[in-house]
This record gives C-alpha cells, structure tokens and sequence, in this order.
C-alpha cells in the first residue's frame, strides 16, 4: 500500500472510529422498524435500520463462525488510530476512555474479520467503503436467506425496499474490478496492521 493510500485508510478508521462512538446512530424512535431473530428493531430510517440489522445478524455470524479476536489486534487498532489522529493535529485521547476504544476496535476487527469470511462463504463483487473492503453481493445474499428463514422481517414495505436499495442498486458503488490486483488482495492485510 503506498503511504499516502495508507493516511487515507488510515484516516478513514478515523471516520470510522467517530462514526462507532455515537450511539444516536443506533438508536431511533420509529421510523423504519424490522425484526431480527425475533427481536423489534427501531431506527430513524432505513441506512441506520440497516445498520442494526446487520450488527445482529453479523454478530451471530461471528460466534456461529467462531470468528475471534485478541488484544494484541486491539492495541494494534487504536495505536493506527492515534497515529492518524496525531498526525491531523487532534489531542490525544484520554486514557480512562480504554474501554470505549477498545470496544471499537472490537467492533471494527470483527467486521473486517466477518467480511472475508462472507465473501468466501458467498462470492460476488468487493467495493471499498469507509471501513475498509466490503463484499456487499455476499451480504445481500447473506441477508436473503435471513429473510427467506424468517430471522429479517420487514414492518412495512417501503422501509423493506430502502433497506434493499444499498445492495440491489449498483450505482451506489465502485466495485474493484473483476480479476484486479485490488480485489485479490482486498483481504490479505488488515487496515489496521503496518504495511
């Protein structure tokens, strides 16, 4: 990875990391609703419902997959991640937030881990989004068979079709190409590792 591609990962872990750390995003009032595993969900609208709906499914998924991670993978997270913000001139964080960091960095390893394990479980096309490589034909896929077993079910039809929009519309994303260097690699070294 070149430097300046790596400040640009790295700097979108930053994003990441801010994006993680506001619970509002999580939580809604009522807009777009589903079940999940036989749990209500609630979010403003249907991107944050999509969001729930996949932090519950992808959990499950993680433990099914016994898909783990360590300390040592932690600290590596939050050490890129004061780097990145170091070098933006922010302040440094203060220690006794440990455990919030240590929970997003939690949360996003195994979202990295899960997305490789996705993608070789159900193929399809990789993109690059904010947190790295995602392989959104695998979780369309991933979460079509959810619904089919009735583990996704959808309050109302529209809030279902928005849901959808993300993995069904292919305007919204730049795919690595087909065969590329880029999408061979796309999982081989985790963002958070030195290059």
């Amino acid at each position: 990875m070149t430097t300046t591609l790596k400040h640009v990962a790295i700097g979108l872990l930053v994003g990441l990391v801010a994006a993680l750390s506001t619970p509002a995003r999580a939580q809604g009032p009522s807009g777009a609703q589903a079940r999940v595993l036989g749990v209500e969900l609630r979010a403003d609208d249907a991107d944050d419902l999509r969001f729930l709906v996949l932090q519950k499914l992808t959990a499950r998924h993680a433990a099914d997959k016994r898909i783990s991670l360590s300390q040592a993978e932690k600290d590596a997270f939050v050490a890129q991640v004061r780097k990145a913000m170091s070098r933006a001139g922010a302040a440094p964080d203060d220690p006794a937030d440990r455990a919030a960091r240590d929970e997003v960095a939690a949360d996003f390893i195994r979202q990295w881990k899960i997305n490789p394990a996705s993608y070789r479980q159900y193929g399809g096309r990789i993109v690059y989004q904010q947190g790295g490589p995602e392989p959104p034909d695998a979780y369309r896929l991933f979460l079509e068979a959810h619904q089919a077993r009735a583990d996704l079910v959808f309050a109302d039809a529209a809030v279902e079709a928005e849901f959808w929009r993300y993995y069904r519309d292919d305007s919204m994303h730049s795919f690595y190409p087909r065969g590329s260097r880029e999408e061979a690699q796309a999982f081989t070294i985790p963002p958070w590792r030195e290059r």
